[in-house]
């Protein structure tokens, strides 16, 4: 803490642990950035591949892998709200 008056030993370490939570929270928030921007990325590379092999596919696979990437969608769609909710709690 960064004041001048003086505090105890016991609050000095609990600030310290908070700190440190803040700093591991901060890291977790970019990495979840940096990795959003990857899986992004992997699904349209995912999706450029079905397209690429859609008339090689029969219909049931290609149906398949549709839905597998709808799946992945949805599912980075969730770890994006999730984030969003923790930048939200970071904030207040």
């Amino acid at each position: 803490m960064a004041s001048g008056a003086p505090i105890s030993t016991e609050l000095e370490q609990i600030d310290g642990e908070i700190q440190d939570i803040f700093r591991a929270l901060h890291k977790f928030i970019a990495l979840f950035c940096d990795a959003d921007v990857r899986f992004c990325w992997l699904i349209k590379e995912f999706d450029c591949e079905i397209k690429d092999q859609g008339s090689q596919n029969i219909l049931d696979v290609s149906k398949q892998l549709n839905e597998k990437k709808q799946t992945m969608i949805k599912e980075l769609n969730s770890y994006v709200a999730m984030r969003k909710t923790y930048q939200n709690c970071l904030g207040n």
